[in-house]
């Protein structure tokens, strides 16, 4: 089957017929069978459930692909059968296929049945726990850049990017445990020269300057979804093609470049904007951990934080600026109600804008209303 060209949609008889979940914390994982292009993908379903210790990576993606495509016009082969998936669901699963061995995979468009509305909100009660316990988050940001860096370099510029960044990031992790500053080493030293450039000359051609930007331009990092899978992992790669690099590393970087902000004035702007703009997630993670410090009210106003922040996000169903931010505190879940796709958006709006007034005994979030019915 070719990802470009998918095959005609087979008969309704052969589309895969799920089996209702045993449990309201019951998943489903994938086992992605080994194969290679251009052999169909071809899964299995199993059953498991969240409070055990089950073993699988959770996929972080987009359902499209950046020029926007997100028709479930695709198929792959699950027990015999056919599941519809978007391109960019099927690229995923392409790229993460190994060449002998079984995968275990926790992916959202074929674990959960899209067509039964209860069961989608029941297993977005249990996102946040299903990405905090996969051994891995793997986040597939998309296909590699076809620009070389430089003509000696014979390697897509986003593989050079990831491997520069990486190289930033192990010198700032060996300096802070020597005990030496961590701007005067040699590679920061050329990444900030590199930075002040870009800076001073934002019309640039710089390759990688472009490359920055075709990273933290992409879809993934606009999403809402996004945040919590990411947020939420004891561990996580990004993936651009062939090329990874540890999340870990982007947040030694940001918190560098965070310092060299507040230490001097002239500190460079345009890394720091995009990495600002794009790695919400890594704030939130210290959030996380001082989590059991908080009171009702300091949740309540956390709530309203992230549900303001959800607005500027990306969603497919406006539903999903309360839903989606479920999984980040767990405390939420008490705060806000069950997720219910048979809700009206104003109706899960005014039960979410109910919930903040009432557990944090406050009315601020009146202050928030919004006319768009999208928005708190």
């Amino acid at each position: 089957m070719d990802a470009q060209n998918p095959e005609p949609s087979p008969s309704s008889s052969l589309i895969y017929q799920y089996t209702p979940l045993q449990s309201q914390r019951s998943i489903r994982l994938i086992v992605l069978q080994p194969g290679s292009d251009p052999a169909p993908v071809a899964v299995s379903l199993k059953e498991g459930c969240i409070d055990d210790d089950l073993s699988y990576e959770a996929v972080s993606y987009t359902w499209a692909t950046e020029d926007g495509n997100d028709e479930r016009s695709n198929m792959i082969l699950c027990d015999e059968a056919y599941i519809r998936v978007t391109l960019n669901c099927e690229t995923v699963l392409r790229r993460f296929r190994d060449s002998t061995a079984e995968r275990v995979l926790w992916v959202d468009a074929i674990c959960i049945n899209q067509e039964d509305i209860i069961e989608r909100g029941q297993q977005v009660q249990l996102m946040g726990k299903i990405y905090s316990k996969a051994c891995k988050v793997l986040i597939w940001l998309g296909e590699a850049t076809t620009q070389e860096v430089i003509d000696e370099t014979p390697m897509p510029a986003s593989e050079y990017f990831f491997k520069w960044l990486h190289l930033i990031a192990e010198e700032i992790r060996l300096r802070k445990s020597s005990g030496q500053a961590i701007y005067e080493g040699p590679i920061n030293q050329e990444f900030l020269r590199w930075r002040n450039e870009i800076d001073q000359n934002t019309e640039t051609v710089d390759p990688l300057y472009q490359c920055l930007q075709g990273i933290f331009l992409r879809r993934w990092w606009k999403r809402l979804w996004v945040v919590q899978e990411a947020a939420v992992a004891s561990s996580a790669l990004l993936i651009c093609g062939s090329a990874t690099l540890d999340f870990s590393d982007l947040d030694q970087i940001h918190h560098c470049i965070r310092e060299e902000r507040s230490a001097s004035s002239n500190a460079s702007l345009t890394a720091y904007l995009f990495l600002s703009q794009a790695i919400v997630q890594l704030s939130i993670r210290k959030f996380l951990n001082d989590e059991f410090k908080r009171t009702d009210a300091m949740f309540a106003k956390l709530a309203l934080h992230f549900l303001e922040a959800s607005s500027r996000k990306e969603v497919s169903d406006p539903r999903d600026r309360v839903f989606g931010i479920l999984g980040l505190v767990n405390r939420f879940g008490q705060i806000f109600p069950a997720p219910d796709y048979n809700k009206s958006v104003g109706t899960v709006f005014t039960e979410a804008a109910k919930a903040v007034i009432t557990f944090g005994n406050s009315s601020e979030i009146l202050c928030h209303s919004s006319g768009d019915s999208g928005r708190v």
